[in-house]
C-alpha cells in the first residue's frame, strides 16, 4: 500500500512516500501519521500495424565460379 507520511515519526519526515505492507500502514493511518496516495493509472494505446515481405520473382543470373 503507497502511503505519504503527514507528520514526521522516528525516522521519518513529512511528504516523505512509501510502499509499505498492509497492516502496518493501517496502523500509522488509524493514528493519524499517515495517509494512503492513491495509485495513478496509465493506459497504453496498442497500434495494430503489419509488414509483408515481398518476393522477387525475377530470375537470377548465376554468378561464374
Amino acid at each position: 500500500m503507497k502511503i505519504k507520511v503527514l507528520r514526521s515519526f522516528g525516522g521519518y519526515k513529512a511528504g516523505q512516500e512509501f510502499d509499505w505492507g498492509d497492516g502496518i500502514a493501517r496502523l500509522y493511518i488509524g493514528r493519524g501519521l499517515v495517509a494512503p496516495v492513491e495509485e495513478r493509472v496509465e493506459a497504453a494505446v496498442v497500434e495494430q500495424r503489419s509488414e509483408r515481405a515481398m518476393i522477387d520473382t525475377r530470375p537470377r543470373k548465376r554468378q561464374p565460379k
